[in-house]
């Protein structure tokens, strides 16, 4: 069987300030059976690694009982035993892909995370200290995923992640200028400048009077845009206006437990509700009893997710 190891991250060289940015290895875990059909790229959250995520994330057993769909039928899988689910089992011809952040100053010392934030809050904001962080992350992202689309093609390549990295991975989704990925998810996250992005759209579509998508293209290309100057963020220059809302097509999971002690479930909340003002299909699910972390029923339903788009 092939094993899980270790490959060095893209360069990249950040448009903004000339700079090559340095990202640790790649954590992979390849398929267990062939032909690779899938990929998975998916961000851990703030302090946390790669490898120490996905052992954890991938290999889950037993959440049989909550592996059911929106109607409440259990998920079938071929050839896999209920008691023994993991994410790794359910997806044997797919390639599993864990980025790892960069250690960055948190309150005087470093940590691993994909950007600074002085509060969960401010990040919302808007706050400039993370922009750095989130176009370094994005661009790191972005790679990845024209890494994997040349593979197995961008229908069959799934993006998410776990606080921090839902925040991060919500932010490339947004800005990802090719072809529509085939699923995005997010857990216990949050988006950044999700406040003024909202405020731009609800502006803009109070101007319109258009019942055509034609008023929803162009506020989210106000919102986009400036999403775009505040990051600084250049990628592939010329071609994001034409896809610019790429990320209509892609179906999008997010799920927030109501006992979070660490991102207020109304910041997760409201990060859905920015995304659906973008016009993007978003599925959200409130965990109740849930603390800040994923759960059985969130990894029951990435799989009823994913297995439910062609």
């Amino acid at each position: 069987m092939p094993q899980n190891h270790h490959v060095r991250a893209p360069e990249i060289t950040d448009p903004s300030t000339g700079d090559v940015v340095a990202h640790p290895d790649i954590f992979i875990s390849p398929p267990t059976k062939q032909p690779h059909k899938q990929t998975f790229v998916i961000l851990h959250g703030r302090g946390d690694s790669a490898s120490n995520f996905a052992t954890g994330f991938m290999g889950i057993l037993d959440f049989t009982v909550a592996a059911t769909d929106s109607d409440g039928k259990l998920i079938e899988i071929p050839g896999v035993e209920y008691d023994s689910i993991t994410l790794r089992k359910a997806f044997p011809h797919t390639r599993f892909v864990f980025p790892e952040a960069r250690e960055r100053p948190v309150l005087g010392s470093k940590s691993p995370e994909w950007f600074e934030t002085n509060s969960f809050e401010q990040s919302v904001a808007g706050d400039e200290i993370q922009n750095e962080g989130i176009r370094e992350t994005t661009m790191l992202v972005h790679a990845l995923l024209r890494q994997e689309i040349d593979a197995v093609g961008a229908p069959n390549v799934f993006l998410g992640g776990l606080s921090q990295g839902c925040a991060s991975s919500l932010i490339s989704l947004l800005l990802w200028d090719g072809e529509p990925l085939g699923a995005a998810f997010g857990m216990c996250g949050w988006l950044p400048m999700g406040t003024p992005l909202s405020e731009i759209l609800n502006i803009d579509a109070s101007n319109q009077q258009d019942d055509t998508e034609a008023p929803i293209l162009k506020a989210c290309q106000s919102a986009l845009n400036y999403l775009r100057d505040e990051l600084e963020f250049v990628d592939n220059p010329g071609k994001a206006d034409s896809k610019v809302c790429a990320f209509w097509k892609t179906p999008i999971y997010l799920s927030h437990g109501d006992k979070d002690y660490l991102v207020d479930l109304n910041l997760g909340k409201a990060a859905a509700d920015c995304l659906v003002k973008f016009n993007a299909r978003v599925e959200w699910r409130l965990e109740k009893g849930q603390v800040h972390w994923y759960s059985m029923q969130m990894l029951a339903d990435i799989v009823r997710l994913v297995k439910d788009e062609p």
